[in-house]
Parts: C-alpha cells; structure tokens; sequence
C-alpha cells in the first residue's frame, strides 16, 4: 500500500510557503535566502547565462557565500512561518523584480558602511562611457 499527496495539498504548501518566504522578503527590505546566515562576512557572485545552441536559453546566476569562522558563526535567520492566508496579498516594492541594466564600462560600483552594519551600493559616473578606445 502506497502513499500520496493530492495535488491539492501540494499547491497548498506551495502557495503557503511562497507567501511566507515573500513575508520574509517584505519585512527584511530585500531579497535573500531564508536560511542565509545574518552579522557574518557575505560575498555575492552574479554571472550571466546565455546558450544559443538549439533551444535558446537566457538566464543570471546568483550566489551568496556567508563565510563563517570558529568566532562567528552568524546568526541563523527565524524559521518560516506556515501560517499564512490561502488568497494573502503580498505587495513587494517594484524594484524586488526589476534588475536595471549595468553598463560595465559607465562606471563603478563602491560599497558604503550604513550605521547599523549593512551596506549600500553606490554607483560612480565614468566620464569616457560611450568613447571608444584607441586600442
């Protein structure tokens, strides 16, 4: 005798967790994993993915790295609540979904230490985009 899961129940966990991992998002201004660890050295890699064999394939890969130490073994995140509405609404800021373009040759990209420890991007203006090289 077999066991199964309806596909029902299956949407149900789905949604709820979708819901709950969207919560998370809104309530922590940004977009991470749920279980990336917090207070711990982070570094992040972006890499685009492009195929143009037979089937066309255009995507970005994104990792997160939290570096842990004897010392600091950062602080893990709280658990996902599963106790959301089935229809719950939740309204993230557009910029959660809109990755705007970045000209690798505009400018650069600096990072700047906020009072609480977290830090912002910051991006500089390159006077020569747009001006092609001598080379």
């Amino acid at each position: 005798m077999g066991m199964a899961v309806s596909y029902d129940r299956v949407m149900e966990v789905r949604n709820g967790l979708a819901i709950s991992v969207s919560k998370r998002f809104a309530e922590d201004g940004v977009v991470l994993p749920s279980n990336i660890k917090r207070g711990v050295f982070t570094t992040g890699a972006v890499d685009n993915i492009d195929e143009s064999g037979r089937t066309e394939l255009h995507g970005t890969a994104i990792s997160l790295t939290n570096h842990l130490t004897q010392e600091n073994t950062g602080i893990s995140p709280p658990a996902l609540r599963f106790d959301a509405l089935e229809n719950a609404n939740i309204h993230l800021p557009e910029d959660f979904a809109t990755v705007p373009y970045v000209d690798e040759h505009a400018g650069g990209i600096s990072l700047s230490t906020m009072p609480d420890g977290s830090a912002l991007p910051t991006f500089t203006t390159n006077q020569l985009a747009g001006i092609p090289d001598d080379s």
